[in-house]
């Protein structure tokens, strides 16, 4: 009785063993190239799918059965195969263009933010006047409301009104933090432009997070933070004998996160330029004449040298970063001769 009982499950095995196959294959694109992960199905219950070589393998029933392959962007496939006759069974897709529907995405951008904010405030994208621009003064004198006044060339005083109020009405800062921390040589006149993003200029009222008593507004000038490695550096030179040079850069480690940013900016004019009408005393008449004449002893440079490093985009702070920085100017007295 138990022999009989196991010739008859080796007779059931043969039997369903005869009565299945296996349909072998790749699938491919127009060009040759092997499709990864396409879907090769025979009704609902079997199916497998192809590897990185695009090669499958399938068990099917014994008879004639319908094979469909599909695939992200191709055309669906289908073939009738019979595993005991075609054991081998390979497919070519077309690719297949779908047009999606048009999704558009809004955003307003820091500046568009600022200016439809509460308070009363421009927020000038120095970007897209960078190629135009040799100070930071340039700027923000183009603003509605804001005035600067400049007593001559490169490194004169300037006085910056809003509104009409100037002087300690208006404050000045870097990022949120007073501008005077970065040393008294560092000013606006000298920054360099190319590592500014956007100026924000309030008028009257100024945000609390400032701080500042600024009764008349205040300047915060954002500097850039792009999350990415790069180099910009540049230099000028201009009519009496003015020399401008910038270097601003970003080194990102991608594994440890660590954010490196050296900037460095030198200013240098012997603002020798021609005053016309300039009145000078004659001995020889005992009056004044109005003469031309040049400037001299009017040089002027202004150095900023800064290191920074640190992290940002953490769960524990926004941004976290150590700088060390260095300034220096020299303005001589301003004459005629």
């Amino acid at each position: 009785m138990r022999c009989a009982l196991m010739l008859l499950a080796s007779l059931l095995y043969v039997l369903d063993a005869a009565s299945q196959g296996t349909v072998r294959g790749t699938v491919r694109d127009a060009s040759g190239r092997p499709v990864v992960a396409a879907t090769v199905a025979a009704g609902a219950q079997r199916g497998t799918s192809t590897d990185d070589r695009g090669a499958y393998a399938l068990e099917l029933p014994a008879g004639r059965t319908t094979l469909t392959v599909s695939s992200v962007g191709y055309k669906t496939v289908k073939a009738e195969v019979d595993a005991a006759r075609t054991p081998t069974q390979n497919f070519v897709l077309e690719e297949d263009a779908v047009t999606l529907n048009v999704v558009e995405v809004y955003a307003k951008s820091r500046s568009q933010q600022l200016r439809e904010s509460a308070f009363a405030a421009n927020a000038p994208d120095v970007k897209a006047q960078l190629s135009q621009l040799h100070d930071l003064n340039t700027l923000v004198g183009r603003t509605a409301g804001v005035k600067v006044r400049e007593e001559g060339g490169v490194g004169s005083d300037f006085e910056l009104s809003i509104n009409g109020l100037s002087g300690n009405s208006i404050r000045y800062f870097m990022d949120g933090l007073p501008l005077a921390t970065k040393g008294s040589g560092v000013s606006p006149a000298n920054l360099p432009v190319n590592l500014i993003e956007r100026v924000e200029i309030y008028k009257g009222v100024v945000p609390a997070y400032l701080g500042a008593d600024a009764l008349g507004g205040a300047i915060n000038i954002i500097t850039r933070r792009e999350q990415r490695n790069y180099l910009d550096a540049s230099y000028g030179i201009g009519s009496f004998h003015t020399h401008k040079a910038d270097l601003f850069a970003q080194a990102v480690d991608r594994r440890t996160g660590i954010i490196v940013r050296p900037v460095a900016g030198f200013n240098f004019s012997k603002n020798d330029y021609r005053v016309r009408g300039v009145e000078l005393w004659d001995e020889v008449a005992q009056e004044f004449r109005l003469t031309d004449r040049r400037r001299f002893h009017d040089d002027y440079l202004s150095a900023l040298m800064q290191l920074e490093a640190g992290v940002s985009r953490r769960t524990w702070a926004d941004e976290l970063f150590v700088s060390a920085s260095y300034s220096t100017t020299r303005k001589q007295l301003q004459t005629v001769s």
